[in-house]
């Protein structure tokens, strides 16, 4: 099995095909990581297709100094950090024209009908979507994506040290978190 360096080097030499395994090896994972992001299934799935587009056209400008799959994610975070920003100013300027109550009630009203499985899936993916968003990528990274420090902080672009304290401080937030919703256990 070619590792992802080598795909991604022949993809630039001129093989199709090899950013095509890249792509089915990763495309769950990036849609995913895009997911924990936006909360958002097809919003996910755009910015997973942007993603892969943008290596595309990018991939001849990797210079390593990470992994392949770092720069993926990172491709991810920046793209759902536009679209997060995109649609706080689009909530702001609708705020205005709106009920804030009713707005609030129909997106938790979306979130719940998205959330499935066990109690305590609901009550983790709650927790999540809590999460300041400094503490989310990171935490993802580390705990469903299993990237180390280093690849973590390649991917984001921190130091490693941020990115252990934000990990920690993280993990302490959705404790919390998960500690208040599972005392409320509310809709």
């Amino acid at each position: 099995m070619d590792s992802d360096e080598e795909l991604l080097q022949r993809f630039v030499d001129g093989d199709e095909g090899a950013f095509e395994t890249l792509v089915v090896r990763y495309e769950v994972r990036v849609r995913n990581f895009a997911f924990g992001f936006v909360r958002d299934p097809g919003l996910a799935d755009d910015i997973a297709q942007d993603a892969f587009m943008r290596a595309y056209r990018a991939a001849a400008q990797y210079r390593g100094g990470g992994t392949v799959r770092g720069w993926l994610y990172r491709i991810v975070a920046n793209r759902a950090r536009d679209e997060l920003r995109l649609i706080r100013r689009r909530r702001e300027s609708a705020i205005d024209d709106a009920d804030p109550a009713g707005l609030v009630a129909s997106e938790f009203g979306q979130t719940e009908r998205r959330v499935e499985g066990a109690q305590i899936r609901r009550h983790l993916a709650r927790a999540v979507a809590m999460l300041r968003e400094e503490y989310r990528a990171p935490l993802m990274l580390r705990e469903v994506e299993g990237l180390s420090y280093d690849e973590i902080a390649a991917t984001l672009e921190w130091p490693v040290g941020t990115v252990k304290t934000r990990i920690h401080r993280g993990r302490l937030e959705l404790r919390a978190l998960l500690t208040a919703i599972r005392g409320g256990d509310g809709p």
